[in-house]
């Protein structure tokens, strides 16, 4: 019997695709900007999108370890 099923190779943890999630300690330590944290997740973001995203989709400025992990938590829901 012939197997017409294509095996696309092993399935992949959509979080691969994602760089890992940046903690508070490593932001402060590598002294980023915001800018550089929301890049992170999307190298090709642009100028307009980072202010959307901090000023419309967090916490930010009131809160940075919070901002931090809701920028995280957008764009693992966006690769879900």
């Amino acid at each position: 019997m012939l197997n017409f099923k294509r095996n696309h190779g092993p399935k992949k943890n959509k979080e691969s695709k994602m760089n890992k999630e940046l903690t508070i300690n490593e932001v402060i330590k590598e002294k980023l900007t915001w800018g550089e944290v929301v890049r992170h997740y999307d190298p090709k973001i642009t100028d307009d999108k980072v202010d959307y995203i901090l000023w419309n989709e967090t916490c930010y400025p009131f809160d940075n370890e919070t901002t931090v992990k809701q920028i995280y938590q957008l764009f693992k829901k966006q690769g879900e």
